[in-house]
């Protein structure tokens, strides 16, 4: 959505200093959703492996598969 953004900017815009100023928001965009994307699915790998370590931990048929 990000590159259809930018490509509709460069065909509208016919002030070099206005299109210059909203590409670069775009991009301050693209780059705080990717940060903020990956944040997100380190916490949720985080989980998964806590929710793992208890499995192992309390049921021991989860072990059991686990370990063949």
């Amino acid at each position: 959505m990000l590159v259809v953004a930018y490509s509709i900017l460069l065909s509208v815009s016919q002030q070099v200093h206005r299109l210059a100023v909203a590409v670069s928001i775009i991009a301050v965009v693209g780059i705080v959703l990717a940060g903020v994307w990956g944040y997100v699915s380190w916490w949720g790998v985080q989980y998964l492996r806590h929710v793992q370590s208890m499995a192992v931990d309390r049921l021991p048929e989860y072990q059991q598969t686990r370990e063949t």
